[in-house]
């Protein structure tokens, strides 16, 4: 009977993803950390819902028979205090697998962690702390895992997007995106849409000794994608140069517009507004504009397109 149960529990371990998390300083690291949903953090929330939490940890001593769990938020840079129901702190209510304190040195057991999203928390992304205390303040484990907080999609604003998304057709209609072509590389994705000041047909002009204003929507290809940025190379007379790019404005993810921001998760679609200044001693010829979006953290190029252009000064025919 013993084999069973321990078979049972190996399998219904097997079954749960365990989330990577962080280590604290100084205290001992649970066995896994299991947020629903969630293997590679940043792992999103919805305000106003509750996201559960396993964590497998180990006694640090015997008959111990209290366990309270705490946890802070890192929030812009300060860490707050975040208040857990007295239900929900209290560990040894909420052990799993009929497990009960106290609990003995080396024992391992489970706290199923009901974490509440207040609804009052901003759009952001926060390192959450998790400490467990035994019954004299002494820390038994703790972890750190990144939580993205959004807004739930619910009736009431499915209607704001429906509104968005008739706009957005409306928009479409009125004006329409600039025309664009695969790269070189076939296996590179395309960009959702692009948008290069207000052209909607080749060539498009560019002024001398002014910025074009590019708008790229794209779609991110894997979970926390912190760091990307443009590349840009332009083709005239046949002779292609690398644009030396401010690392402000390669910058994709301190330019996203529509209030996105990274880290960004996969098949999330944001637009990445690139200012791109057209120097007075640029040719006025025929120019091939080619923009590429990296990804740092892997090297991979996740989008790209090119769009034929033609310099000029400003008030020429």
């Amino acid at each position: 009977m013993l084999l069973i149960y321990l078979f049972v529990s190996l399998v219904g371990f097997a079954a749960v993803n365990s989330t990577k998390v962080q280590q604290c300083n100084g205290i001992p690291l649970p066995l896994s950390v299991a947020v629903e949903n969630c293997e590679e953090p940043p792992c999103t929330v919805y305000k106003g819902t509750t996201t559960i939490m396993e964590v497998l940890f180990l006694g640090t001593k015997n008959d111990i028979k209290r366990i309270t769990a705490k946890a802070t938020a890192r929030v812009f840079g300060m860490n707050i205090p975040y208040q857990l129901a007295d239900e929900i702190s209290d560990v040894c209510a909420n052990l799993m697998y009929e497990a009960i304190c106290p609990i003995y040195k080396d024992e391992d057991v489970t706290y199923k962690m009901n974490f509440y999203a207040d609804p009052l928390f901003p759009d952001i992304t926060a390192d959450v702390t998790t400490i467990l205390y035994d019954e004299e303040d002494e820390p038994i484990t703790c972890f750190i895992c990144s939580f993205k907080v959004r807004k739930p999609i619910t009736m009431a604003n499915m209607s704001n997007i429906y509104i968005l998304f008739i706009f957005g057709l409306t928009w479409t209609f009125a004006q329409a995106n600039t025309p664009i072509r695969q790269c070189a590389d076939e296996n590179v994705a395309m960009p959702l849409m692009v948008q290069i000041n207000d052209c909607d047909s080749s060539p498009c002009d560019l002024l001398k000794d002014s910025e074009a204003t590019i708008a790229i929507q794209f779609v991110a290809h894997r979970n926390s994608m912190r760091q990307l940025s443009a590349q840009v190379h332009l083709t005239s007379l046949g002779v292609t140069i690398p644009y030396d790019l401010e690392a402000s404005r390669g910058n994709v993810c301190s330019n996203l517009l529509h209030g996105a921001y990274c880290p960004l998760d996969a098949g999330e679609d944001v637009t990445y507004q690139l200012l791109l200044p057209i120097a007075t001693s640029q040719p006025e010829v025929p120019t091939r504009l080619e923009v590429k979006l990296v990804d740092d953290q892997e090297g991979n190029v996740i989008a790209c397109f090119l769009a034929d252009t033609r310099i000029k000064k400003p008030n020429s025919s």
